[in-house]
């Protein structure tokens, strides 16, 4: 013996007929009155509405008749649809994802119907289906689950106007992005022999490579910069592992410069205007911290006309010789020698002398041609 299912509030019921398909047709007692009932082949109550007087019977394409409110009644069949369910799910590694079950049928859209979903075998929540007949549940935990490919199952336990259906499927979970910081900045230039440290980390927590190129070296954490001139190009690169794709590769250069010191004696540094004869060879004498190679100007040492100010130094002793030219290196005072031959006809001028190292530093002094 079955005991067939209740409507909610329902207090007793009286069956009447079955039909070949297993439909019963009875009365529902309820506070309010007395309901016809459709107990489908599944044991599901469907409510037909008020009826006042017993259902007479049901035949085989599930019509009933009977009377309502004293009235002959034929009730036309109300038989679930069946449905069919489609689920899958999408999430990135160390986030949450999202599982979507889209739930079909040939006697319409099923909306507003609830759909459970599990993962793995294990039931992690419910949604209710759209007017579309899909149903979307968000925020679903990937916690202890690398990236990969997982079972999901959605199932719909059927209603009055639709039959049950489950599915199966796959959760995919995504690699993760993540990104390299420095968490120390390299200088935007810094002098031949200066050490610095570099340091960078990535989102993910995996190792990071630091290398160099270019006018410096790497040991450890410290860049130590070489011979200029030249770019220090520091790289950091994370190559990803299973859950994580590759990091954009992080970058920082540092343009290494002489170590300049000068002028020095017999030519004074601005502010200073500095005497000299018109037509005589003036020592342009500088230090770069030991010798590196005589390839250290870029092109000739120029000068232009400027105005005359009334800051003036010393009266430079003219060198005798009669050409420009040439830079030399003494190795006994550390000086490199630039010999700058000035011009006659500049007399009763003031002029600026402007060296430019190959490192593109750019170093002036000012001259009053008597």
């Amino acid at each position: 013996m079955v005991a067939l299912g209740m409507l909610p509030d329902g207090t007793s019921s009286r069956a009447h007929a079955i039909n070949d398909a297993g439909e019963i047709v009875g009365v529902m007692s309820f506070g309010t009155g007395d309901r016809a009932v459709l107990w489908t082949p599944t044991g599901m109550p469907v409510d037909l509405g008020p009826s006042s007087q017993a259902l007479l019977d049901i035949n085989d394409r599930g019509e009933i008749v009977g009377s309502r409110h004293s009235r002959a009644t034929v009730w036309r069949r109300l038989v679930a649809s069946p449905t069919q369910l489609a689920v899958s799910g999408t999430g990135v590694y160390g986030t949450h994802a999202t599982l979507t079950a889209t739930l079909v049928s040939a006697g319409g859209t099923p909306a507003d119907q609830i759909v459970t979903f599990s993962v793995n075998g294990s039931q992690v929540g419910s949604a209710t289906t759209d007017a579309h007949g899909v149903a979307t549940l968000s925020a679903v935990s990937l916690a202890g689950m690398n990236a990969g490919n997982y079972p999901v199952s959605a199932s719909f336990a059927g209603s009055d106007l639709y039959l049950s259906s489950s599915a199966q499927g796959v959760l995919t979970v995504q690699k993760a992005n993540q990104s390299i910081t420095f968490s120390s900045a390299a200088p935007p230039s810094a002098t031949v022999g200066a050490g610095f440290p570099v340091e960078a980390g990535a989102t993910s927590d995996l190792p990071v490579t630091v290398a160099v190129a270019g006018a410096c070296s790497i040991s450890g954490t410290t860049v130590t910069l070489g011979r200029p001139p030249g770019v220090c190009a520091i790289t950091a690169d994370q190559a990803g592992d299973a859950n994580y794709h590759p990091a954009p590769q992080a970058t920082q250069t540092t343009t290494v410069i002489y170590d300049f010191t000068g002028f020095f004696r017999p030519v004074d540094n601005l502010p200073a205007v500095n005497g000299v004869k018109a037509g005589s060879a003036v020592p342009v004498k500088f230090s770069l911290n030991g010798n590196q190679t005589l390839a250290v100007l870029d092109g000739v040492p120029t000068s232009m006309a400027i105005a005359c100010g009334s800051t003036a130094g010393n009266m430079i002793e003219p060198l005798e010789t009669t050409t420009s030219g040439g830079l030399s290196y003494d190795s006994v005072t550390d000086q490199y020698v630039y010999v700058w031959k000035t011009e006659k006809a500049w007399a009763g001028t003031c002029r600026q002398l402007v060296v430019r190292l190959a490192d593109g530093t750019l170093r002036w002094a000012n001259f009053d041609l008597k």
